[in-house]
């Protein structure tokens, strides 16, 4: 299956607070071109690399191996 159809990308037309619903995806890694709210639990697990979020307070850089919480 070609990774296309595998991994996701972020949709900048998406509705804010559209839900996402229970579902378990591999995200291709980008700057996202804007906020995305939504009221369900988050977890992400990042296997290599780093990911940081910008939040309101400040900055979070999670490094590889770890999993964020929101």
């Amino acid at each position: 299956m070609p990774d296309s159809e595998i991994l996701k990308t972020f949709d900048e037309k998406r509705g804010e607070l559209k839900p996402y619903g229970l579902t378990c995806e591999i995200w291709r890694p980008q700057l996202m071109p804007k906020i995305d709210r939504h009221n369900e639990i988050e977890l992400n697990y990042i296997p290599e690399g780093s990911i940081t979020y910008f939040f309101p307070t400040g900055k979070v850089t999670v490094p590889p191996r770890k999993m964020a919480l929101f």
